[in-house]
């Protein structure tokens, strides 16, 4: 980046912070920084107009450093200072001017702040990444006899690059939350915080007792949720069930009044006409209790005579009923069917900003599933260190948001072989084992862990559902750490009926006793 394009970026990036309300920091540390690197010649050959101009621009900037965060420009004086700064270089006002000028909404104020950040960002990446490559390549051809290992050589030149791949943060990455005991209204905010989600403020309930139950009620703001389960055992059926009922069951509790709830939901594995057919299936058998099938009727001949055939229930029906069954609390709902061999973790944080910046409170993120991502960017070491680094690195993100994470998760093949074995209550005995695939510490790391398994009785279908972990002081009785739900059809792999508002569904255990029929039912969070 040129130096008049650095104090245009960096004046213009000062000025657009200053029309947003109620910050509470600016980049002027990051302008001052960059202005370090924007050094004139005190004597140049010919005109000195050029060295002038940048002298006073960076003077200008410098200054606009030194102002507090809610310090307001007067329009109109500033572009006075600078049209004197650029001396008759018509052309650098006026790109100046465009960036002061130009009419923006609130969000597009933000998601310019953004871009401008990551440009000065990116160019310090760039400028280390240059350093530390032209020194790497003079010591390979000038001083080549001097490296012992090339291995050792290379892996080195990695570790001082690796820095450069992950996204910059002005404060450390590592700490989520601080507080002071000489901070009063810090600690306040804690136990309000607290309190709060104790009387279910912010918390996500689903739309099963039995679940409820097993969680204490419902997750709370900031939780980290895995789903852990053999393949093909309705991982991604009973992720998309939670995601669909949260809308449901849940009215938007907001720290900022000003924002807009927001639901979002990553797809790695099925696309979103997949997730779209099951939406409106589960919508509906949940509305009339029966199993739902897509019925037809003869439409109009093709262009060759031949019959058709139509749906009863058309795309309009469907796509009406499915929006305003989603919509019914006030919730906004963003679904996404991602290829994950071009995501990394990186991306699921910056679609999480970039919503932010667009006037989004975003209060749930469910990725189905994490595991397709590459651990690109993330710390390598013996197996399943980069997976682990990855998850403590999403979860670090979201828990400094508030926001609830859930996605599903394999299991390793250790369970597969307890499976084959014919093992009785299988999910119960996985219960503390670190059965995740990949890694497994993983169960260090996840706040909730839910383990699933599918089970057949009487050729009739149920999810066995146990608890795994639930990192709380107040844990749930023991009888509602595992529980049975029951599949609408006789198959397997349709949908479950929810019950909050009726009578409790949930067995105790595949074909066992319901929790409604014994002494132990009557457990009902109303939030």
């Amino acid at each position: 980046m040129d130096h008049k394009l650095l104090l245009t970026k960096a004046l213009t990036l000062l000025y657009r912070e200053s029309l947003v309300q109620d910050k509470q920091e600016n980049s002027a540390d990051l302008v001052r920084t960059a202005l370090e690197g924007v050094k004139v010649p005190d004597v140049v050959i010919g005109l000195n107009t050029e060295r002038e101009i940048i002298n006073a621009l960076k003077k200008t900037v410098a200054e606009m450093c030194t102002n507090p965060a809610d310090y307001e420009y007067v329009k109109e004086d500033l572009l006075q200072v600078v049209k004197s700064n650029c001396d008759g270089d018509e052309a650098l006002y006026e790109n100046i001017a465009q960036g002061i000028n130009t009419e923006m909404s609130d969000g597009a104020i933000k998601r310019s702040i953004i871009n401008l950040q990551r440009n000065f960002i990116n160019h310090f990446k760039e400028e280390s990444a240059q350093k530390i490559i032209n020194k790497a390549a003079w010591e390979f051809r000038h001083q080549r006899d001097k490296i012992k290992s090339v291995t050792t050589w290379i892996s080195e030149l990695m570790t001082q690059l690796e820095p450069l791949s992950v996204s910059s943060n002005k404060k450390d990455p590592a700490i989520v939350e601080s507080v002071s005991m000489e901070d009063v209204e810090g600690v306040r905010n804690i136990y309000s915080t607290i309190q709060n989600e104790n009387t279910g403020k912010g918390v996500i309930r689903f739309g099963w007792q039995g679940f409820n139950d097993m969680l204490d009620g419902a997750v709370r703001p900031g939780e980290y949720m895995f789903v852990v389960a053999l393949q093909h055992s309705w991982k991604s059926g009973l992720s998309l069930s939670m995601f669909k009922q949260i809308p449901i069951y849940n009215k938007p509790y907001l720290k900022d009044k000003t924002k807009k709830p927001l639901l979002i939901r990553i797809s790695f594995e099925d696309p979103l006409k997949q997730n779209f057919q099951f939406l409106y299936k589960s919508f509906k058998e949940n509305e009339t209790g029966e199993v739902y099938k897509d019925t037809f009727k003869p439409g109009p001949p093709d262009e060759e005579g031949n019959p058709t055939q139509i749906a009863v229930i058309g795309p309009d029906e469907k796509a009406a009923y499915v929006q305003k069954s989603m919509q019914v609390n006030g919730w906004h709902v963003e679904m996404l069917y991602v290829n994950p061999t071009l995501w990394t973790y990186k991306d699921i944080c910056n679609l999480v900003v970039e919503r932010e910046a667009m006037g989004y409170e975003v209060k749930v993120c469910m990725c189905d599933y994490l595991q397709k991502i590459p651990t690109t960017g993330c710390e390598q070491g013996p197996m399943g260190h980069d997976i682990r680094n990855m998850n403590e690195r999403v979860k670090a993100f979201f828990a400094s948001r508030g926001i609830i994470f859930i996605t599903p998760w394999q299991m390793a093949p250790d369970a597969k072989l307890l499976r084959r074995d014919g093992q009785q209550d299988f999910v119960t005995k996985l219960v503390g084992g670190g059965y995740t695939s990949g890694s497994k510490q993983l169960d260090q790391i996840y706040d909730i862990g839910v383990l699933i398994s599918l089970e057949s009785v009487n050729r009739e279908w149920y999810l066995d559902i146990a608890l795994d972990k639930l990192r709380r002081v107040d844990q749930p009785e023991d009888k509602y750490r595992r529980f049975a739900l029951k599949f609408n059809n006789s198959g397997g792999k349709g949908v479950i009926l929810e019950d909050v508002g009726k009578e409790n569904s949930a067995y105790k255990k595949p074909g066992g006793v319901r929790f409604a029929s014994t002494e132990e039912s009557e457990t009902y969070y109303d939030f």
